[in-house]
């Protein structure tokens, strides 16, 4: 979170925000209001309850729906400051990765910040992996695809006008 330079006041888009850890911190530490959204509803009731023990309600909110469709509502069209997103794009896929980062230009201000984490797959063996199956893919994330640096970058620059 350091890395997104948070200001108390500010507006973050938690993206895929899981048991609403991350939202939770960035509220308490930074005082920064915080959007979440994820597709799972069962996440979003656990974290609200999270939220309100810790009364911090009037800080967070969460929403079940899909980043794309989030992105082409008009109201959030350049509405946050700073999007986070932390393991969330290795269940994206390959063929989706431009269209995360579009989305992620359409809520973000001008000069708004995104902070993404991601484990990703070594250039070497990038190909052969988009074609095969591994541990994480199958075991631990089932049906997930872990990107390399340069299909992440690629897709960003093909689709957006974000930079590094």
């Amino acid at each position: 979170l350091d890395r997104a330079q948070i200001q108390p006041g500010q507006s973050m888009l938690d993206i895929g925000f899981g048991w609403g850890g991350l939202s939770l911190h960035a509220a308490r530490k930074y005082g920064c209001r915080v959007h979440g959204i994820t597709l799972s509803v069962e996440q979003k009731a656990l974290a609200e309850t999270r939220v309100e023990k810790e009364g911090l309600g009037h800080l967070i909110t969460f929403e079940v729906i899909d980043y794309r469709t989030f992105a082409r509502k008009k109201e959030n069209q350049g509405r946050f400051d700073r999007v986070i997103s932390c393991e969330m794009i290795e269940a994206v896929g390959h063929e989706h990765l431009g269209e995360f980062f579009w989305a992620v230009e359409q809520v973000l201000k001008y000069d708004g910040v995104l902070v993404m984490e991601a484990i990703t797959t070594p250039e070497a063996r990038y190909e052969t992996y988009l074609r095969t199956t591994d541990f994480i893919n199958t075991i631990i994330f089932p049906g997930s695809l872990c990107p390399s640096l340069h299909a992440l970058v690629d897709a960003s620059y093909k689709w957006s006008t974000l930079t590094l």
